[in-house]
């Protein structure tokens, strides 16, 4: 139903400096709740067609857009600068020396593949996110945002009538602020520009990456020579899993008509006990580095004992997750029916280089920390809600891209209410609104701490678990089961129980 009124307005006002019309604080509310969704401006105008409301006027919704877009800019900007203010606060009353000097990590996030497929001599991205996340807290807020776009629609239409226009310093509205012909993958650059927003309250000490070198190089062009590298535990996992793959191993290791399916889930279960062993052996030393350089090629030895089948003293005297006995064993939850391997002395010699990528002695100076790049990749997810890759948002991508920072920084009640009440639309105080926004608070504090939770971890490992092992009873019919104790008992050649 459409009710008007030609003597009373029956909306509310926002109240702008500038002159001119002054828009309904129900379209800026609309606009906020838009930027935190992937719904576009044309979608929300289908949605209230389909529920039969008469929809604004396109060119109404874009104006609109583009003005809460700025404002969300600013904001994000203003409250990212106050997360580092309290970094440096917090650090100066812990007592720290250097209430400055701070572990970061980063990466960037492209809307396309930056490999091209032909369809550009250049590389195939537009535009890309690069977050910088602090690693000195848990919850890891984000401290720096660079946005970079190459579309301009502007000048897409003036190229189209034959003019030579070059973005981004063409006359008039430019959406571009990369030129076509630069690198979009340049993450040193974009990790420069991060790192210089940063400095002026906090001084980065470490970076956590994961291998790209670039984005060290522009990290120390600003900050100096003196920030240390770290890798991150699961891409330096990912890459001792890559190289088991690339192995050539002996015939013998693995038999059947599926030695490549059982190559892969060897590869999945060596990765996951170095990566327990790993942790569990910086938790058992206190983080002592020189305690863990010393002990781990014994560990590294009795892991290739336990997947020979001679486990038993050698895991319960060096093993951190392995107590080589039946009741406290490590599980091998991806290899099918947990059997053992037979393994040459070349095939140890081969498996032993690949461990080392993890647990050799550069490598554990580098996970020194045990910190990683998550926080940045998990960012993507809250950016493809806020900025999907199969919608192209032109000139509002900058607004969008820092919503999602604000709502991940501040959850999605809070980043609501903060833009609402600096855009002058302001959720009612004790309304039915702000109470749902406050339940909505609660759920997403609540999911949050449970997903932390070891029993909400391990649900996941054991659905993981399930899976492999459905998988294995459909393509792995004849059990072979891991017998303990063989090396313990006088039997040295255990190779007949992978049979």
């Amino acid at each position: 139903m459409w009710i008007q009124s030609a003597f009373h307005k029956l909306y509310e006002e926002v109240e702008f400096l500038k002159r001119g019309r002054r828009a309904a604080t129900v379209n800026i509310g609309a606009q906020v709740g838009l930027i935190h969704t992937p719904i576009s401006n044309k979608n929300f105008s289908e949605i209230l067609n389909a529920a039969n409301i008469i929809s604004p006027s396109s060119s109404g919704l874009q104006k609109c857009a583009n003005k809460v877009s700025k404002v969300v800019e600013k904001v994000n900007k203003d409250d990212m600068e106050n997360i580092r203010k309290n970094l440096a606060n917090d650090n100066k009353t812990l007592g720290l020396s250097n209430e400055k000097l701070v572990r970061v990590e980063s990466d960037a996030r492209y809307n396309n593949p930056i490999f091209s497929n032909g369809s550009t001599p250049f590389q195939g991205g537009t535009q890309v996110t690069q977050v910088m996340c602090e690693n000195m807290t848990k919850n890891k807020k984000i401290i720096s945002l660079y946005t970079g776009n190459k579309l301009c629609l502007i000048a897409s239409k003036l190229r189209g009538k034959g003019k030579n226009v070059t973005c981004p310093n063409h006359a008039g509205l430019c959406t571009a602020n990369i030129a076509e012909d630069f690198p979009i993958g340049n993450e040193g650059e974009y990790s420069r520009r991060c790192a210089a927003e940063v400095s002026d309250h906090l001084q980065i000490s470490h970076f956590t990456s994961d291998g790209d070198s670039k984005s060290f190089t522009g990290i120390k062009s600003v900050h100096g020579n003196n920030v240390q590298s770290l890798r991150d535990v699961r891409h330096l996992s990912q890459s001792l899993k890559r190289a088991i793959m690339k192995c050539t191993f002996s015939e013998i290791m693995f038999s059947g008509s599926r030695k490549q399916n059982e190559k892969s889930r060897f590869a999945l279960d060596i990765k996951a006990r170095c990566v327990a062993e790993l942790n569990t052996g910086f938790s058992v030393h206190k983080g002592n580095l020189q305690l863990m350089k010393a002990h781990m090629p014994n560990v590294i030895d009795a892991i290739i004992m336990c997947y020979k089948g001679n486990c038993g003293s050698s895991c319960k005297v060096n093993s951190y997750v392995c107590g080589g006995e039946p009741s406290k064993c490590w599980i091998r939850s991806y290899i099918a029916n947990g059997s053992t391997l037979k393994m040459t002395f070349y095939d140890q010699e081969e498996l032993r280089r690949c461990i080392k990528i993890l647990l050799g002695p550069n490598s554990l100076e580098l996970v020194r920390f045990l910190t990683s790049t998550q926080k940045s990749e998990g960012f993507n997810r809250s950016l493809s809600r806020c900025n999907p890759k199969n919608v192209t948002f032109h000139r509002n991508f900058p607004g969008r891209a820092h919503a999602a920072v604000l709502m991940v920084n501040n959850k999605y009640s809070n980043s609501v209410i903060k833009l609402s009440v600096q855009l002058g639309a302001a959720i009612t105080p004790g309304s039915l609104v702000a109470k749902q926004l406050k339940q909505r608070h609660k759920i997403d504090i609540r999911n949050a701490q449970r997903k932390r939770l070891i029993s909400s971890k391990l649900r996941r490992a054991n659905s993981r678990r399930r899976k492999y092992k459905l998988h294995a009873s459909i393509h792995y019919p004849l059990s072979v089961y891991y017998k303990k104790g063989l090396a313990d008992s006088g039997n040295e050649d255990c190779d007949n129980i992978c049979d």
